[in-house]
């Protein structure tokens, strides 16, 4: 019997294999994605868009427009994720790939640091606690809500919606800053002026201030 000489040749890569060898291909992707992210996050941020309330009992809930954005954030987000994998695979089939295994590391710290940039342009943050208050008379509904943002920064936002049971449509007539929170609905004295004006009062930081506000009931009678 002959015996066989053993081939030599290893087997022809994969394009797969092949594309693993070229890690630019996908840092490259990576980032035309953050900075495609970057870019509509600033774009966004400087249009203005009112969300849609809605009050229920004594809270305002808020339909988003921008809220697409977190959304899509995500979703790149997992496809850098994708690409750095693929990166990191191709390291670990070099012998020495430590440093494409460091720039697979800088690149996704990079992406959250560009991705979280983008989403807070456009989204802001939510306030981390949220005082509400509710002044009712026969037709109409108060509602205060008194923000503090982790930045240290408090508002107060006032929304006015139609008396009833249930969630119904609201508008919000004012916004302003805040010194400090309150604890208790009293801090508020709140009176028609006239038939479509309020008239707000409360102490803030030692100092008496008052908001007249001119409203929108035909607006809100029609929603």
């Amino acid at each position: 019997m002959k015996r066989q000489k053993k081939s030599g040749k290893t087997q022809p890569e994969s394009r797969f294999q092949r594309l693993l060898k070229k890690p630019w291909l996908f840092a490259g992707a990576a980032l035309g994605l953050d900075l495609a992210m970057l870019a509509a996050g600033i774009v966004l941020s400087r249009m203005t868009f009112e969300p849609d309330y809605t009050a229920t009992d004594d809270l305002i809930s808020r339909s988003e427009p921008l809220g697409f954005f977190g959304v899509t954030a995500a979703v790149v987000l997992g496809i850098i994720c994708v690409l750095t994998a693929l990166i990191i695979a191709g390291a670990v089939r070099k012998k020495r790939g430590g440093a494409q295994l460091a720039g697979a590391v800088g690149l996704i710290v990079v992406s959250l640091a560009m991705l979280g940039s983008s989403a807070y342009m456009t989204l802001g943050l939510p306030p981390e606690r949220v005082n509400s208050y509710s002044y009712s008379d026969e037709s109409y509904q108060l509602i205060i809500e008194e923000d503090r943002y982790s930045s240290g920064n408090n508002a107060v936002s006032l929304y006015l919606a139609k008396q009833g049971d249930g969630s119904r449509p609201a508008l919000r007539i004012a916004s302003t800053g805040l010194s400090e929170l309150s604890e208790e609905a009293e801090r508020y004295t709140v009176n028609w002026v006239s038939a479509d004006e309020l008239m707000i009062g409360f102490e803030d930081a030692g100092s008496y201030r008052t908001l007249q506000i001119k409203t929108d009931k035909a607006r809100l009678d029609n929603m």
